[in-house]
Order: structure tokens, then C-alpha cells, then sequence
């Protein structure tokens, strides 16, 4: 063998193993019965629908091998969405509720930066969209179902219905509207936010029957109903505990 033949062999399999490295860099393992028990199926990349693997809507406990997972509730990555770094091995609300997966880079990331398409927030548990995630497209009145109370400290947003923001179950204490993405949650509300919904006081413009105001105030640190907004429901002696004294305009 001629030494160009050598040095082309060696570097083939160089590359050979770096990408056999690459491909196995980010590993789950599917149980369909809680604490890794019942059938399974091992994923090392995106699965858009798990009916294509015959396990969809059967995911009971899972094993993270490497990296960081990203697990949905419906197909194409929507609905409720829930970022793993470690096992688990009971989903409480989403068992059997997975249709869909796919890895998260290093810092949280999404492949491609993408984010969750429709009427949504995803909520991250570090700042600049970083950490542990949740995304959310629907009303959740307690966070703590998804391991997640007053772990938020930057939120995205995706679609036209802003959505509120509360530091207590149930859409108690102060709440922040959220409309845009928010990359350092201020206002005294990070690391304080225990329940979302989407915002029945905004409408997307389709007159849906669940559109509905609220009682109490709205109260905006910009004019023009602009700028951040917290809503009031009962008598409030000190707004510095909401993080708004001397803000509303």
C-alpha cells in the first residue's frame, strides 16, 4: 500500500469515528411502563411523530444516555414541551401523552434555533433563553406539574395572543403580560413565576368564545396602555412587592 493510500485510509477513519462520535453524542431511551420498565425504544435524533416508531401517546419513564431532550406532547414539537437532562422515571401529567421528540444543543438551544410554532410561551430556568425549559399552549394554573415553579427567568414567545404570568397557582399575586420574548425577567417576577395562561384581555383578532376581560386593573409602566403590564385584582397598600412602585404611567 502506496503512503498516500495510508494517509487517505487513516484520515477516512478519523472521520469515520468522528462521526460515528457526533451521531451517538445525544441517546434516550422510551419505557412504556413507569420506573424503566415495559418495552422501549432507544432515539438518537428527531422524531417528528412516534407513531412512526409505534410508540406514540406510550411513553411512561425514559433514561437520558447523553445530552439534553426536548419532549412534546404532539407532533412537530407542539403542545406542552418539556426540556430533560436527567431520567425520569414517572411523567405525571404527560404520561403517555409523547408524540414527539429531539435533542437540545449545549445552553438549551434548540438544532436550527428554532422555536415552538402556534400560540405559545416556552419558559427557560436560566437567563437568554438558557437552562432547563417548558413550553406551554395552553392555561397551566401550577407550574409545580411540570417541575417547574418559580424556575422561569427568561421566556420566548411565539403567535399573536400575549399570554399572563403569575407568581402564585391559580393566576394569584402579581401578573406580567407577556407579549414579546423577554430575555431577564424583571419586575421582582423571575424566579417567581408559578402559573400561565394566555391573556383573555388581548385578542388575536378571531373573536374566539374564551376571549374574555378580567376584573380588577391593568396597570402599564408606559403610556398608551404600552410597556410592561401587571394586573391588580384586590386591594395592593405596597406595589414594590410587585416590583411596579412608582412605574405606572
Amino acid at each position: 500500500m502506496t503512503m498516500r493510500k495510508i494517509v487517505i485510509s487513516m484520515a477516512a477513519l478519523i472521520a469515520g469515528g468522528t462521526v460515528s462520535a457526533a451521531a451517538s453524542a445525544q441517546e434516550i431511551i422510551l419505557f412504556d411502563g413507569p420506573n424503566f420498565n415495559g418495552q422501549q425504544v432507544r432515539v438518537t435524533g428527531d422524531v417528528r411523530n412516534l407513531a412512526s416508531m409505534g410508540f406514540n401517546d406510550r411513553t411512561s419513564s425514559f433514561r437520558v444516555v447523553r445530552g439534553q431532550w426536548e419532549l412534546c406532547q404532539h407532533d412537530d414539537y407542539r403542545g406542552t414541551c418539556i426540556t430533560y437532562s436527567s431520567d425520569g422515571r414517572n411523567l405525571g401529567r404527560m404520561n403517555d401523552e409523547i408524540t414527539s421528540l429531539r435533542p437540545v444543543q449545549s445552553g438549551g438551544s434548540r438544532p436550527g434555533g428554532s422555536r415552538p410554532g402556534g400560540e405559545a410561551i416556552t419558559l427557560y430556568s436560566g437567563p437568554n433563553y438558557t437552562g432547563r425549559s417548558v413550553t406551554l399552549s395552553v392555561s397551566s394554573p401550577d407550574l409545580r406539574q411540570y417541575n417547574f415553579n418559580d424556575q422561569a427567568r427568561s421566556i420566548q414567545h411565539s403567535g399573536r395572543r400575549a399570554w399572563r404570568v403569575c407568581q402564585h397557582a391559580d393566576f394569584g399575586g402579581a401578573c406580567m403580560q407577556v407579549d414579546g420574548d423577554i430575555p431577564n425577567i424583571g419586575g421582582g417576577m423571575s424566579a417567581e413565576i408559578s402559573s400561565a395562561e394566555p391573556d383573555y384581555a388581548s385578542r388575536p383578532g378571531r373573536g374566539d368564545r374564551n376571549d374574555r376581560p378580567r376584573n380588577g386593573v391593568f396597570l402599564y409602566d408606559g403610556v398608551n396602555f404600552q410597556g410592561q403590564r401587571v394586573d391588580v385584582f384586590s386591594d395592593t397598600d405596597n406595589l414594590t412587592q410587585m416590583g411596579f412602585n412608582d412605574r405606572a404611567d
